[in-house]
């Protein structure tokens, strides 16, 4: 015989295990304190040692960014090629057509 959970046992289940964890974890938040113990005094943090030094100076400027001219075009020496990297052949003034 097949036994098939529906949602109702795995929801069931659900409360079941949280209620377990729950009653687990205030038992052993328990064990940690004696019984009748006072309870703890909070510590309190020391306050910080005042600092006798002068602040640091701000840190100088940045430099103005330089203005870059752009080159003019170049005309092309006779016999080269207007795309680098193609070479003219001789005879021909235009370069060979893109395949």
């Amino acid at each position: 015989m097949v036994m098939r959970i529906n949602s109702f046992m795995t929801g069931l289940g659900a409360i079941v295990l949280a209620a377990l964890l729950a009653a687990c974890s205030a038992q052993y938040d328990a064990m940690d304190e004696p019984a009748g113990a006072p309870p703890e005094p909070a510590v309190e943090a020391p306050e910080p040692a005042p600092i006798d030094q002068e602040p640091a100076p701000p840190p100088p400027p940045a430099p103005a960014p330089v203005q870059v001219q752009p080159e003019p075009p170049r005309a092309a020496a006779p016999g080269s090629s207007p795309n680098p990297g193609r070479p003219v052949r001789p005879g021909r003034d235009q370069p060979d057509p893109v395949r």
